[in-house]
């Protein structure tokens, strides 16, 4: 399973904070917004992640604790995990993350079969 990281943040500012955090060689990408000069949640940034990852965007598995990104993803056709700490309500934008976890260490669970 590869993981990758795909933000709105610029590469200057990525790529440090994965290193400084130990995390380099746990992620195959780390893919910003700045290849496309648009943010998220333009389907052209959803887009890279297909691209650069070579899988199809039915075998992503997208996760944000950001509603509206989440909505995103779902419309664009990852499959979304929502992580909602607060318990908040979600937005009104069309489709919505397949599932929706309260942590993010609940999600191990639900991946470790795939």
């Amino acid at each position: 399973m590869k993981l990758a990281i795909l933000s709105n943040g610029a590469p200057a500012m990525l790529e440090p904070l994965v290193r400084n955090a130990g995390l380099a060689q746990s992620f195959a990408a780390v893919i910003s917004v700045d290849a496309v000069k648009i943010f998220k949640p333009t389907p052209r940034v959803y887009q890279l992640a297909p691209d650069r990852l070579g899988v199809g965007t039915a075998e992503i598995g997208f996760v944000s604790s950001n509603y509206w990104d989440a909505a995103g993803a779902a419309n664009f056709g990852f499959n979304v995990f929502w992580i909602n700490r607060p318990g908040a309500h979600p937005d009104s934008l069309g489709a919505g993350p397949g599932a929706v976890l309260g942590k993010l260490t609940k999600l191990a669970g639900l991946v470790a079969g795939h």
